[in-house]
C-alpha cells in the first residue's frame, strides 16, 4: 500500500511541463483535462494534463516513470495511453475540468 502512496503522490506533484503531440487524426480540443486510472477497484484521481495545439504535458506520466504512446478523443475528453515503468500497456481517462 505504502508504494500505490508514494505512486499516487509523484502524480500529482507534477514539476516542469513535459508535452508529447496527441497522436492520430482527430485532434484533441485545448484545455484542461481531470485524469483517473483504476488502481485495484479504485478509480483514483491522477491529477490534470493541458492540451495546447494538439499537444499534452505529459508531465503525470514522467514522474513515475511512464511513456507516453499516444491519446484519443472520447466524448467527456481524451484517453490517454501509455507505457508504465514495468513495461505495460495502461490508458488513463481523462475528462474536460
Amino acid at each position: 500500500m505504502r508504494s500505490v502512496t508514494f505512486v499516487i503522490a509523484a502524480f500529482l506533484l507534477a514539476g516542469a511541463a513535459s508535452v508529447a503531440p496527441a497522436q492520430g487524426s482527430t485532434r484533441i480540443p485545448d484545455g484542461t483535462y481531470k485524469c483517473s486510472i483504476w488502481i485495484g477497484s479504485s478509480y483514483v484521481s491522477m491529477g490534470t494534463i493541458r492540451s495546447v495545439r494538439n499537444s499534452l504535458d505529459t508531465n503525470i506520466l514522467r514522474k513515475v516513470g511512464a511513456t507516453f504512446t499516444g491519446a484519443t478523443p472520447t466524448r467527456e475528453g481524451v484517453t490517454v495511453n501509455y507505457t508504465s515503468k514495468s513495461g505495460y500497456k495502461e490508458s488513463m481517462d481523462c475528462k474536460r475540468a
